[in-house]
């Protein structure tokens, strides 16, 4: 009986440590491929996820420069259509006031060089005629005095009256002229400075609504690549822990199960033809 305990636990340490070996090569070979399997999953899924983001910002970089380098381009058309309008308008009011100007003074000074060419003229023959027939009428005494009288009193009333309206007449043009020449400054510079501020809110506004875009789509652009890849680790993590749980739990049933049914068929097997004889002895 000795020999048998001895015996049977003998074969059971063999049949065991037999049963350990393969069991351990099995399982080292499935874990290896299942950890081979999983490591492959994960590494796709990151490198999908990494080339994903940087796709995703390379491209929103492109997309803003090419925006950026058009909007540039389309102000500053705009901008020097708007300044050779603007310049030409104010250069063609210049013109025409300038223009009006000065056809306005040199009509003037004709005129009252023409003027009073005619009136001297008139008056010259005039007199010539009345001193004509005065002096051949009347002594020479009186009509010298006479005439000398009227002839002052003629020559300083047609004096003033012709520089009074000569003097009329620059002040007027001269008048005029500065008139023209401060309101053309003035308009200039009240068109320059309305221009300029007009421009200056266009642009603000302009260059306001493109950088909030700009920072909205580059912030949006960064938190779903930071949360992707946030979402990704945390996903593969917990893949990761629930498939290692899973599997040790299963392996154990598994290798519990098998040990036992190999346990008790070799049990069996090895058993069976020691206690027959046994029980054939005993009878």
């Amino acid at each position: 009986m000795v020999l048998v305990v001895v015996l049977i636990v003998a074969l059971a340490s063999v049949l065991a440590s037999v049963l350990v070996s393969v069991l351990a090569s099995v399982l080292a070979s499935v874990l290896a491929s299942v950890l081979a399997s999983v490591l492959a999953s994960v590494l796709a899924s990151v490198l999908v996820s990494v080339l994903a983001s940087v796709l995703a910002v390379v491209l929103v970089s492109v997309l803003v420069s090419v925006l950026a380098s058009v909007l540039v381009s389309v102000l500053a058309v705009v901008l020097v259509s708007v300044l050779v309008s603007v310049l030409a308008s104010v250069l063609a009011v210049v013109l025409v006031s300038v223009l009006v100007s000065v056809l306005a003074s040199v009509l003037v000074s004709v005129l009252a060089v023409v003027l009073v060419s005619v009136l001297v003229s008139v008056l010259a023959s005039v007199l010539a005629s009345v001193l004509a027939s005065v002096l051949a009428s009347v002594l020479a005494s009186v009509l010298v005095s006479v005439l000398a009288s009227v002839l002052a009193v003629v020559l300083v009333s047609v004096l003033v009256s012709v520089l009074a309206s000569v003097l009329a007449v620059v002040l007027v043009s001269v008048l005029v002229s500065v008139l023209a020449s401060v309101l053309v400054s003035v308009l200039a510079v009240v068109l320059v400075s309305v221009l300029v501020s007009v421009l200056a809110s266009v642009l603000v506004s302009v260059l306001a609504s493109v950088l909030v875009s700009v920072l909205v789509s580059v912030l949006a652009v960064v938190l779903a690549s930071v949360l992707a890849v946030v979402l990704a680790s945390v996903l593969v993590s917990v893949l990761a822990s629930v498939l290692v749980s899973v599997l040790a739990s299963v392996l154990a049933v598994v290798l519990v199960s098998v040990l036992v049914s190999v346990l008790a068929s070799v049990l069996v097997v090895v058993l069976a033809p020691v206690v027959m004889p046994l029980s054939h002895i005993r009878k």
